[in-house]
């Protein structure tokens, strides 16, 4: 698993965070992150944690809002913690938060581009399909993910996500482990 680190940039007086595609797989050490860079891998990683745990925090963004506390604070009720939905240090350890495994590099696949397709907009027409595609490879990825498009582009800065091509490489979430969606075994059509 390669490691990757941000650089902060400033833009237009304010600072933006960068990704620097540098990877770190021969060192053992994480490089020196800004806080801006610590807080958000930080908050992808408890956002990652809680989803791969199966308490959804809604779409992993980087920025823990209402749903990523209220999933929290199930999880910390389910394990016997205090329920504050904020991510402690033993609601960290419980969760196994990883900031410095979270980000990983991913090949583009062919597959990947079998799940672009027709995506209508009438209900009726998206009922004649035997699946729904994805618009574009970016949502294709954000689904596989689990994450925003626009965490998926601050992760892989000055890269055009739909351009790229089987073999190329993009930053991505570690969610090895994360349940797979499924129905309900007492779940039947009518």
């Amino acid at each position: 698993m390669s490691r990757v680190w941000f650089q902060v940039y400033p833009v237009n007086g304010r600072f933006a965070s960068a990704l620097v595609l540098a990877v770190m797989a021969a060192w053992p050490v994480a490089a020196p992150a800004g806080e801006k860079e610590t807080a958000l891998r930080r908050a992808v990683a408890w956002q990652a944690a809680l989803d791969v745990a199966g308490y959804s925090p809604g779409l992993i963004d980087g920025q823990p809002g209402p749903r990523t506390r209220l999933a929290t604070r199930e999880f910390q009720k389910a394990h016997n913690l205090t329920p504050t939905g904020e991510l402690d240090e033993a609601t960290a350890k419980a969760l196994k938060v990883r900031p410095d495994e979270i980000f990983i590099r991913y090949t583009i696949e062919p597959q990947d581009f079998e799940e672009i397709g027709p995506c209508p907009t009438s209900w009726v027409a998206k009922s004649k399909l035997k699946r729904l595609g994805h618009e574009a490879l970016e949502n294709v990825l954000a689904e596989k993910f689990h994450c925003s498009l626009a965490l998926l582009a601050t992760l892989n800065p000055r890269k055009s996500i739909n351009t790229l091509k089987p073999g190329d490489q993009v930053v991505g979430l570690d969610l090895r482990g994360a349940p797979r969606r499924r129905r309900s075994p007492t779940w039947r059509s009518t």
